[in-house]
């Protein structure tokens, strides 16, 4: 890994490389210290876990009385097995696309 580093940052300093298409790596690593060091980052990180753990939370709090009356009653589980079992075979990245229509916010 080393040896890719060194030799990325040898190309970019002898011009092989192009600095405004592939930056070199002391370049990237003076932009992450500068990115690490200001507010707006820290601030953007703990919005993005504030709205991951109230997700989450609602995603518990919804999911586990659903399943426990699913479990519980045999005739509730029977009406909802073909719709547990079509939704399941959809993969979680088909429905991103979907997420963001529904989600997104039009800015004004």
């Amino acid at each position: 890994m080393l040896g890719v580093l060194a030799v990325w940052q040898v190309l970019s300093s002898t011009g092989a490389l192009a600095a405004d298409v592939i930056p070199s790596p002391a370049a990237i690593g003076v932009s992450l210290v500068e990115v690490l060091g200001g507010l707006e980052f820290w601030q953007a990180l703990g919005l993005t876990l504030l709205s991951w753990a109230v997700g989450l939370l609602v995603s518990i709090c919804l999911a586990v009385p659903v399943g426990l009356l699913l479990g519980a009653s045999e005739l509730g589980y029977r009406s909802c097995r073909f719709t547990i079992d079509f939704l399941r075979t959809i993969p979680p990245v088909a429905l991103v696309p979907l997420a963001l229509l529904l989600y997104a916010r039009p800015r004004r």
